[in-house]
């Protein structure tokens, strides 16, 4: 990555190439978390980078993304959870 300014998140896949990438979700009635485990690849090729510049996502800090790493999944966990009272106290 020459002439980038590469951040902390960044700079430990080239240590260890294993990621998890989490994302989590609620209302006021329920609730869910997906981890999604597997190994990370910066993406170099210019037509992975155009698709991934056309995907839907957006970052919750609104600053300019000049990297992108996908990450081959081979492992994913979810849970769905409802919010209210224990079932003990029911």
């Amino acid at each position: 990555m020459p002439g980038r300014r590469v951040g902390t998140k960044l700079r430990e896949l080239l240590v260890n190439v294993r990621a998890v990438f989490e994302t989590d979700a609620f209302t006021s009635r329920t609730g869910w978390s997906v981890v999604a485990k597997g190994r990370a690849h910066v993406l170099v090729d210019p037509a992975e980078i155009a698709a991934a510049e056309q995907s839907p996502l957006d970052t919750w800090v609104p600053t300019d993304k000049t990297t992108y790493v996908r990450i081959d999944v081979d492992a994913i966990t979810g849970r769905r959870f409802a919010f209210g009272l224990s079932s003990q106290r029911a």
